[in-house]
């Protein structure tokens, strides 16, 4: 086998010295996986059960180098359950790290600099808003990003109901071309065709399922008297609010109430931060959370988690 063509046809802007060690990294773990010293293939990733007990024997911080060449190896896999594995185990390892590098004094930092408050606070935030009528819209945008937490796109929702949408979706004549509230008797969901990388992962569907939510949706509904079509959130000229106006709208509304300006990359931020549980469950939460903004699970590593000490 090839290993270093296999390599630059994955990664064609490699350096030399990190092809080759690249390169070493694939014939190590060749060997200790099959205890052979000619790599013939990659079909011994195949076999996860074992490579995962060689690479728990390696230091994470040097196990992280090994995930990545794993990936490069299977990225024509990408869709299989054996890449996801391993992506996830990389998701961990890397996690871990994270978490074993992060002190106190940088986290207070980050926690000053990004606006990141406590879960406490936040739903501290929902219940206050929740008590003035002027902030019937803040607080339902608050609730939404509680627990679906998408971009800016979140105040360009209109109404459809659920009839009106398979109706559509079933017709190929029509698109859908704008991001919705579909309301149902029993169900609801968000379906979104513009926000931030839409070009990559195409129309979204997400279900809402909390009941509390889901009633605020429908009293909302019902008390502003939202028809087919219909934006869910207008300003006071009754104009649909840009990104950029949703943004200071929510960052002026968290300040009055809590002293502390958010918005939905903070937001974001919150959830993560403050997510309960083992390594694998906050693991699977990215995931999952990565899923609805959608964001790749490594771009969130890098740029959302942190420890919330």
């Amino acid at each position: 086998m090839d290993i270093e063509n296999t390599i630059k046809q994955v990664k064609p802007d490699l350096s030399q010295s990190t092809l080759k060690k690249y390169v070493g990294f694939v014939k190590k773990l060749y060997k200790l996986t099959t205890n052979e010293d000619e790599v013939e293939d990659v079909s011994f990733l195949d076999d996860y059960d074992k490579v995962h007990k060689v690479l728990q024997s390696i230091k994470e911080a040097n196990r992280k180098n090994y995930y990545s060449i794993i990936l490069i190896l299977l990225n024509d896999k990408k869709d299989t359950e054996l890449y996801k594995k391993y992506e996830k185990d990389k998701m961990e390892n890397n996690l871990f790290l994270k978490n074993k590098k992060e002190d106190i004094n940088q986290v207070n930092s980050i926690s000053q600099q990004d606006k990141v408050i406590s879960l406490e606070e936040y739903d501290k935030l929902i219940e206050l808003t929740g008590k003035d009528e002027k902030y019937r819209i803040d607080n339902l945008i608050f609730k939404i990003l509680r627990y679906y937490p998408i971009r800016n796109e979140v105040g360009s929702f209109k109404f459809i109901g659920l009839d009106m949408y398979n109706k559509i979706k079933n017709d190929d004549d029509i698109k859908l071309k704008d991001n919705y509230l579909v309301i149902g008797k029993r169900k609801i969901m968000m379906f979104r065709t513009k926000y931030k990388n839409a070009n990559k992962h195409g129309n979204l569907e997400n279900e809402i399922v909390q009941r509390d939510l889901k009633k605020s949706i429908r009293d909302y509904v019902n008390d502003f008297n939202k028809g087919e079509g219909d934006y869910f959130f207008l300003n006071t000229n009754d104009k649909p609010y840009s990104h950029d106006a949703i943004s200071l709208r929510l960052a002026n509304t968290s300040n009055k109430f809590i002293g502390t300006k958010l918005s939905t990359s903070s937001i974001f931020k919150i959830l993560l931060a403050n997510k309960k549980g083992s390594m694998k469950e906050h693991t699977d939460y990215i995931v999952k959370m990565s899923k609805i903004r959608p964001t790749e699970p490594n771009t969130v590593m890098q740029n959302y988690v942190y420890n919330k000490k």
